[in-house]
């Protein structure tokens, strides 16, 4: 009866716009053909990167790139040739309008006043050389699955006449046979189709993918950068292991030693490892793109460090709050250099990646901020100069690019854990596409001088500790309802602690007898709704002072 009410009052609306019945189902089968056209384009460049599977399947939709031959589409000048076979002169300019029109946000990202069939061609090209170097790379590390799933989100779809836009989101879901967390990716594509003999073609694409947005203006080389995978992967292969020499304190530089001093406080690496995995993975609100960022926080739109800078925060004890967060608790607001971000606003230091370096550099002549040990490794070498354990809770700048052009150390991504320091044995997470808990060597592989690797571990936050400092527990995304999870809370000075678990629709799910010390602790059981969970925790001084911490649980029930 429900379907039956739909399917009435879908016609109604069609009726009262003046629509005919045969036109609207017309339009619908219309909008189906370009979604299944878009849908096993990138589907069968997503099997070949993951599951390298021969990208030649006899339902694989063409594209113009194979349509057409690029050399008879340009003129000498560069201009769109006269003696084009595919598309005439007419109907090139109208596709190149169409997309103009229609991808405003996409033209704005990759810097682009307007875009002609040549620039098609060539984001084509650096699609299918970025899959074949991906999928080079992950077979010849033999990256294998317990389990594998992909999904694909339409967010918007716009067909006038011959020409389409599609904007697609491609969910990944999948375990690593060599891991126990889940991965997931997220990733954007923009596709722009043509109606060519009455069947669709994709005519252009284009990805938020760092592989894709650092090459699609120069191209890739890709002879070049496979072979200089394949040698650097070749020379350490062949070079005895060498164990990680980490920094020790004693050859950090004097102003950066990790003294015991009062008001420092600690890096606790595993809360801001969990951080990381609970805003990579969907907080499961009935959307239908898979939503998953911290909405307290401002997003710049470009956000791998602003990412990264919020689980670094996370480690120091930051209060997930959305007063906490714009009164600019928890970072540093003070002296020559500032590391801070509100929900509107935000330094460049904690948003841009050379920009949090340069404040690492200059906050050492600071009575207050954070200090980290750092090294980095060049393009060619696999290994990471600390152990393992050190490594979790690392932020680790990696190839990115800067005016759409591949650079290094342009992009952050933060690690939550490691069985080695090798790249294939450090997991990461990261934004701007989303990933959760994938391997290092998937996101920035050996090679060339592009692929080096700086690497910060933050250590204390010198001068952070405020007189009465409470922090509590920050856990890893729960996905089962029974699951027992241990909760505590903490306070820097004795006072009368208490703590409460809050459901997502902000009922009590249990308070703690309040306990006089500096910790609190319970055990809870009983997740039994998806969503964002608070735990809240407040001390409370003999002279009155009182404070209180809360922070996120994210529950997404299987």
């Amino acid at each position: 009866m429900k379907r039956f009410s739909c399917v009435c009052l879908a016609l109604a609306l069609v009726a009262a716009l003046g629509i005919s019945p045969a036109v609207a189902a017309a339009s619908e089968l219309e909008e189906a053909d370009v979604k299944t056209v878009a849908e096993e384009y990138l589907s069968s460049r997503m099997r070949k990167i993951y599951l390298y599977e021969d990208s030649g399947l006899s339902n694989e939709p063409q594209t113009l790139l194979e349509v057409a031959q690029a050399p008879h589409l340009a003129a000498a000048n560069g201009q769109i040739s006269e003696d084009a076979a595919v598309l005439s002169v007419a109907s090139q300019q109208a596709l190149a309008s169409f997309a103009e029109d229609n991808e405003p946000e996409l033209m704005a990202s990759m810097e682009r006043q307007e875009v002609s069939l040549n620039d098609m061609m060539r984001d084509l090209q650096c699609m299918e050389d970025m899959t074949a170097y991906k999928s080079h790379v992950y077979e010849t590390q033999g990256f294998a699955y317990s389990y594998f799933d992909a999904q694909y989100h339409f967010d918007d779809v716009v067909i006038d006449g011959d020409y389409a836009t599609a904007v697609v989101y491609e969910e990944l879901n999948y375990q690593y046979d060599d891991c126990d967390e889940p991965s997931f990716e997220l990733g954007e594509y923009n596709l722009v189709l043509v109606k060519l003999d009455g069947d669709w073609v994709v005519a252009d694409v284009a990805s938020d993918d760092v592989a894709f947005m650092g090459y699609y203006q120069t191209g890739y080389n890709l002879s070049a950068e496979i072979a200089a995978y394949d040698r650097a992967m070749s020379e350490a292969q062949s070079s005895p292991a060498q164990a990680p020499v980490a920094p020790t304190l004693e050859e950090i530089p004097e102003e950066n030693l990790l003294t015991a001093a009062a008001n420092d406080i600690y890096y606790n690496k595993q809360s801001a490892a969990n951080y990381a995995l609970t805003y990579t993975s969907s907080d499961d609100d009935g959307s239908a793109t898979p939503s998953f960022r911290n909405t307290r926080f401002h997003w710049f739109g470009k956000d791998c460090m602003n990412f990264c800078s919020q689980a670094v925060w996370a480690g120091f004890g930051g209060s997930n709050s959305w007063a906490d967060i714009p009164a600019k608790n928890g970072m540093d607001t003070s002296g020559s250099a500032t590391w801070w971000c509100t929900n509107t606003t935000g330094t460049d230091s904690w948003a841009s990646c050379s920009s949090f370096r340069t404040y690492l550099d200059d906050v050492s002549s600071d009575s207050i901020g954070i200090v980290c040990a750092r090294d980095s490794i060049s393009g060619g070498t696999n290994t990471l100069p600390f152990t393992a354990s050190e490594l979790v809770g690392a932020v680790l700048h990696v190839e990115g690019y800067v005016n759409n052009v591949a650079t290094a150390k342009a992009h952050a991504v933060f690690v939550t854990s490691a069985s080695g320091n090798t790249r294939d044995t450090v997991m990461v997470c990261s934004y701007n596409r989303c990933r959760k808990n994938v391997k290092l060597s998937s996101v920035c592989s050996v090679g060339g001088s592009t692929k080096a690797v700086e690497i910060m571990i933050p250590r204390s936050f010198k001068g952070g500790k405020p007189n009465l400092f409470v922090c509590g527990s920050v856990l890893n995304v729960i996905n089962s309802q029974g699951t027992s999870r241990s909760l505590a809370g903490y306070s820097n000075v004795t006072a009368s602690l208490s703590m409460t678990l809050l459901k997502p629709d902000g009922s009590t799910a249990k308070t703690w007898p309040a306990t006089t010390g500096t910790s609190i602790s319970g055990t809870y059981n009983n997740w039994n709704a998806s969503g964002e969970w608070i735990l809240k925790v407040t001390a409370t001084t003999s002279a009155g002072a009182t404070k209180t911490w809360y922070g996120t649980i994210r529950v997404v029930l299987k």
